[in-house]
């Protein structure tokens, strides 16, 4: 069986803190980089990088993705597998 890990999305810290989350976006991208130099022989699949550009308009409250882009991410996962 393969192994695949996909990246952490993007936080928009604003809207984020906004909304009560704790989390920050450069948390975010230190555990991805973490993740991705830690892992051997496993799959990475980086949707943060494209994630990043405009990512306010792509998310309902700086953590959670609205529905066109939750329909990007099921597409893009599903044609790297």
């Amino acid at each position: 069986a393969n192994v695949v890990v996909v990246s952490l999305n993007p936080i928009d810290d604003g809207k984020a803190q906004e909304n009560g989350y704790i989390a920050t976006n450069s948390q975010v991208q230190m555990f991805n980089s973490k993740m991705r130099s830690g892992l051997n022989g496993v799959t990475f699949i980086d949707t943060n990088s494209s994630l990043q550009q405009s990512f306010s308009q792509k998310t309902v409250d700086g953590v959670f993705l609205n529905d066109k882009t939750n329909q990007w991410l099921y597409n893009t996962i599903m044609e790297s597998l």
